[in-house]
């Protein structure tokens, strides 16, 4: 590793550093080494390469065992030197990937490489990933009504008058019994809109896959195959996770053949990540004819002193990157315009979008519509069916059509 490499950023929740692996703390970073997040070719920071051969992490555990005692869960201390070894492994194999890419790129002038986290991404970003963003300036509520086949919107109003009681009621206990600082409340309500989307989509003879924390991009793990997002002389090697990934089977004889062999969806339940996905038979027999549908949600916790979308507005970045990484492993070099949707919520705030991109362009453009949402104070009916009939659309639209459609609501006539 090169001495002009570091490694930025934190994630709440992760385990602290024990103080003895990396001497007094008022000689080291604060924070670091908890989360790879960013991690840069030109800044200076700790040597992780010189770090870990120093410190023999077994040895470490060994020694953690005998020095606490029963006050100190014990295997909680073990998960603690497990998790931090994890990191430092990923971080040093995003480091060497940085380097080839660096040697690989050598004649090119001017040549720049990052690794950066989904959570890390942010709007400054956007030029090296090619990435433009496009927000409409008008709500999206009657054109998506007005989209939908007349057979869709009637199967639509019959399942949501069976269903609209359960649906408020439920947000109202969401609102009313779980806290509103962690982001659990948000995913509540979440889950609310999503379980009775897959309950329809069953009503309709088709088949919604729901993935909770997919991961899309990894550094870690011997054949690690990270997302790498070139545009002009930048390069950009994107990692992470995104809350709830959905993969819609778009055709009834489909399904009906997955029900026959049940083993297909077993398999295709039990990936790991992303690319395991893409690599089950489900995935390569459906996406090659053109009968899935695969859609990225990302979770955030609501700001009740935030006014409208504007504490959803911060994490933008964050979605269109795990959305970017997921075109980027799903269209390669396959001719024609490819696109993917998106959706970013705090379970009341809900943004839909869609990024675009056609073959052989670098730039990847991104349509996202103004928010949806509903009154915390006065819940209306109306309100979460807008948000139920828009994301049945976002879920059920073929990639390229929803893209069609998001490019002329934002250039009407």
């Amino acid at each position: 590793m090169t001495k002009d490499a570091c490694v930025d950023g934190a994630t709440p929740g992760r385990p602290n550093l024990p103080q003895d692996l990396h001497g007094p703390a008022t000689t080291r970073k604060k924070r670091r080494f908890i989360s790879i997040g960013e991690i840069y070719s030109d800044t200076e920071d700790v040597d992780f390469r010189k770090l870990v051969k120093e410190v023999d992490m077994r040895t470490e555990f060994e020694r953690v065992k005998t020095r606490f005692t029963v006050t100190v869960p014990l295997m909680e201390q073990i998960e603690q030197g497990e998790a931090i070894a994890a990191i430092a492994e990923e971080s040093i194999q995003t480091l060497d990937i940085i380097q080839e890419e660096k040697e690989a790129h050598a004649d090119t002038q001017g040549f720049s490489v990052i690794a950066i986290s989904f959570s890390r991404v942010r709007a400054e970003h956007y030029n090296r990933l090619g990435l433009i963003s496009i927000t409409l300036t008008h709500s999206i509520s009657s054109n998506v009504r007005d989209t939908l086949p007349p057979t869709a919107c009637s199967e639509l109003d019959t399942f949501w008058g069976l269903h609209r009681d359960s649906i408020c009621e439920d947000t109202e206990e969401s609102l009313d019994a779980v806290g509103t600082i962690p982001e659990a409340r948000s995913r509540w309500l979440i889950d609310t809109q999503i379980r009775k989307l897959v309950k329809f989509m069953k009503k309709k003879r088709l088949r919604l896959f729901i993935h909770p924390e997919l991961t899309i991009s990894s550094a870690a793990g011997k054949n690690a195959q990270p997302v790498k997002v070139s545009c002009g002389n930048s390069m950009t090697i994107l990692t992470g996770s995104v809350d709830y990934a959905g993969s819609l089977i778009s055709d009834p004889l489909r399904v009906q053949m997955i029900g026959k062999k049940a083993d297909h969806a077993d398999k295709y339940l039990r990936a790991r990540n992303f690319r395991g996905l893409l690599n089950t038979h489900l995935w390569k027999t459906t996406s090659s004819e053109g009968f899935l549908n695969f859609l990225v949600i990302e979770a955030k916790k609501g700001d009740p002193a935030a006014e409208g979308a504007s504490s959803l507005e911060s994490h933008v970045p964050q979605v269109l990157a795990e959305a970017l990484a997921c075109l980027e492993m799903t269209a390669g070099n396959k001719p024609g315009t490819a696109a993917l949707p998106w959706c970013l919520t705090d379970g009341i705030q809900w943004f839909f979008g869609v990024i675009v991109r056609t073959q052989g362009c670098q730039q990847t453009t991104s349509y996202r519509a103004p928010a949806m949402s509903f009154s915390e104070k006065k819940i209306k009916e109306a309100d979460l069916k807008n948000i139920f009939t828009a994301l049945t659309f976002w879920a059920i639209t073929a990639p390229s059509e929803l893209a069609k459609k998001m490019e002329t609501w934002y250039k009407p006539g």
